[in-house]
This record gives C-alpha cells, structure tokens and sequence, in this order.
C-alpha cells in the first residue's frame, strides 16, 4: 500500500510538470503577439508602476505626484527661469508680456501671441503672424495643440492651473529687448546672452508633428528599428543643409570625408540622400549639429536605440538637462565643436560595443521612453505653468460687456480660434462677441 501511494504521489507531480512543459510556449507567444517595443524602455516603465496605454507608454492622465516621479530631473529649466526672477527680486508684470515690439509700423516679423489660461480652460487673446504666415503657422499651431493637450491632462489628473497670462514667440532666435524686462516662452536660449535668463523654454513643435506624421507615430516607428549596435549598419548618420550653420556643418562634411565611418550628405546639394526619421535609425550613430541657434533633431535623434554624438552647445532647449555626457548614466557621447575628436571617439565606440549599448539604454530609458513621450511633455506644460504663475502677475480674466450681457471672459477659446482663418490682432469686444457667439452665455 505505501508503495502504491507513492507512485501515485510520484504520478501527480510528473503531470504537473508536463502540463507546465505544455503551456509555457502558449504563454510566451500570447504575450510576444502585443508586439511590445523593443530596448529597455519597457522594463524600466513597469517598474515605475505608472499607468501605461494600449502602446505600453505613461498615459497622459497623470497626476501631479505622479509627473515628478515619472520625469525627474525634466522640469530643470522651469526652476530655472522661476529662480531667476525669485533671486532678481523681480516679477513679471502685464507689460512684460506685450508683445508690440516683435512688430513695427510697417508689420515687421512676429511670430507672436499672447495666451491666458483660466479654470484649468486655454484662451488665446492676440497672435501676429501665427495664422497669416505659413511658416509660422507650422509653429504656433502645434504649440497650441500641445498646450491644449497639457491643459486637458492636468484636467484628467486633477489638478488645478493656476491662471496666467503669457507671451510666446516662436522664432528659432527669439532676443528680448535688451533694454526691457520683457519675458516670453519660447523653442530655445542662449547659453550665454544674460537677457535669456528671463525666458522659459517649450517643447520644440515638432513634439506634436512632423513631416511624417505625428510625433508619437514617428517615435513608434523609430522603436521598431531597434536593433542591437553591432547588427545595425556600423557607419554614423548624418543629414542635413550646411547653409544653415556653415561654420558648423561644413567642418562635419569635411571630418567625414572620405572615411568608412561616416555617411555625412548635405541634403541642399543631393535632394534624393534625404532620409525619414526612422530610417536614421538603421544606422548605429548618428551626429547632431546646431543650426541657425538651436536644432530640433536632437529629439528626433533620440527615438533611435543608436549612439548620438553632440558637440559643444550654444544653446539649451528644455529637455537637454537630461542629458549626461559621463558616468553611470550617460546617455550620448559629447564631442569637441570643431569635431577634432570625432573619428578618435567613434573608432573606440566601434571597437567596444558593450560601452556603446550602456549608452544607448540610457538614452531610450530617459528620452525615448520618459522625457519625450506625450506625458513628459504635457507634465513639462503643466509644470511651466505652475512654476511661471509663482513670479508673474495675476492678469483679468473677465473683459468689459454692454449692458445686459452676461460676463464674458478675455480672448478666444482654443476651440473658437481653431476655426479662425486670420489672426487675432488685438482683444476687439465686437469682433469677439461675433467670433464666439453674442448668445453664447457665459464660456
């Protein structure tokens, strides 16, 4: 009898471990068939334990707790600019953000607008150029969408905005006044002009489209070329137009000439070398250059799983505080302006990939997956506003009515400008009321 029970105990667990035999492939291909990102991205979010979307990214509902521990270290330039102002013992006044200047008795450039954001709802209430100029449309616009998307998250998060009053220029070199206290929000500064101490920096537009569709379609495809860096093709990319920085770019082409390493093309001399976003990624390093102040290619750069190099920058933009040029976090490989030691720095990444994947990781964990996904840019808005209100006054919300009419808020809705087909050059009572509806109540 005890010899019976004991097979039979024996039998149990020998089926037990069949039928665990059994399912472990079905387990493993149900869960391979999400078609999850590749890299590091994925395993790094989990253990965040933030909520993630239908693509495996943070949603773009957090709260406020949850944006600083999700991005930490992201929201630097806003402390930054706040800082200036708390240590200068100054604050930003209604005349700070006229944006009269950017534009003359002739109509001289502007790319400007003002905005008021009041109970958690975005209003813009004057813009020069953002809608009757093509090539500043494809600025403002974005940035609209972006800010009207970031207002929505706080929304879904709940959290309260508070409510202010800003300008935004939207230039690639946007200088105040020298002799003014001017302040505005703007693509990039300056790291060594003074007067770009008082300006906070926003998402570069191409955070909300780019030629190729929208910005998280193109840091989607850039994920599925993921690839190991010795199975991608072992040269370092770069595309461009040397005109935009001659000094710059011209001393790239001339260090890539002729060598193994590089596929260096100005795109101005040879139209058909153009390549999309996600085709840089085939390669194993690509090279960012600035160019008529700062460059938005950095961003697009970083959706790849491939070795960025940098020069020396002029110029900051608002997520480059991540970036980490040594040590057990460094995320890209700096090189000198003149490119002197590029092809030292490249050959010794080439011979130790091991050093390079290290890099590469940091980058996708920090960037890709984190810094430039939709919540990393709508938490950097809503942390803007919430840092910029705390130095800047507290502006009108309600603007003058007839008689009998209910109260009526300053500016456009987003929604109302949004249908606009012409610019919104001043706050004209009539024109307002027409714009959003005499009989439209209090919005």
């Amino acid at each position: 009898m005890e010899n019976l029970l004991t097979w039979k105990r024996f039998s149990f667990l020998l089926l037990g471990l069949l039928t665990a035999i059994i399912l472990w492939p079905t387990t493993k291909s149900a869960y391979e068939g999400f078609n999850l990102p590749k890299g590091p991205a994925i395993s790094s979010l989990r253990s965040s334990e933030l909520p993630l979307d239908a693509h495996h990214d943070i949603v773009d509902t957090l709260t406020a707790d949850q944006c600083d521990s999700a991005f930490p270290g992201l929201f630097y330039e806003v402390d930054r600019a706040a800082e200036h102002f708390r240590e200068s013992r100054t604050s930003i006044t209604k005349e700070d953000v006229n944006i009269t200047w950017r534009y003359g008795e002739e109509g001289q450039v502007a790319g400007a607008m003002r905005i008021l954001i009041h109970d958690n709802q975005l209003r813009i209430l004057e813009t020069r150029q953002i809608i009757d100029s093509l090539g500043y449309a494809g600025r403002g616009l974005p940035l609209l969408n972006m800010l009207q998307r970031a207002v929505d998250s706080a929304t879904a998060g709940g959290e309260k905005l508070p409510t202010i009053e800003a300008a935004i220029i939207v230039e690639d070199i946007s200088d105040p006044p020298e002799n003014g206290t001017h302040s505005f929000w703007t693509f990039a500064r300056s790291l060594t002009k003074e007067s770009h101490q008082r300006l906070w920096l926003v998402p570069n537009f191409d955070f909300y489209v780019q030629s190729e569709g929208a910005f998280e379609e193109v840091r989607r495809r850039g994920a599925a070329r993921d690839a190991p860096f010795t199975e991608k093709i072992q040269k370092a990319i770069w595309r461009g137009q040397a005109w935009v920085n001659h000094p710059l770019r011209d001393s790239l082409l001339d260090a890539g000439k002729g060598k193994p390493w590089a596929d260096f093309i100005d795109t101005q001399m040879d139209h058909t070398a153009w390549l999309k976003p996600d085709e840089v990624c085939k390669y194993a390093m690509n090279v960012h250059t600035e160019g008529v102040s700062y460059s938005g290619r950095l961003a697009s750069l970083s959706l790849c799983n491939s070795l960025t190099f940098v020069h020396d920058l002029e110029w900051t933009a608002h997520f480059y505080n991540l970036l980490k040029p040594d040590g057990p976090e460094q995320n890209y490989v700096p090189v000198k302006r003149d490119w002197t030691d590029l092809e030292e720095k490249i050959q010794h990444y080439m011979n130790n990939p091991r050093e390079a994947e290290k890099i590469i990781q940091n980058s996708v964990d920090v960037l890709r997956s984190k810094a430039l996904s939709r919540a990393g840019t709508s938490c950097y808005f809503r942390k803007l506003i919430q840092g910029y209100s705390t130095v800047s006054f507290t502006p009108e919300v309600y603007r003058p009515v007839k008689q009998g009419q209910l109260p009526r808020r300053r500016g456009l809705s987003f929604e109302a400008f949004m249908t606009m087909r012409n610019d919104l050059h001043h706050e004209d009572m009539d024109l307002l009321d027409v714009l959003e509806g005499i009989n439209a109540g209090t919005d």
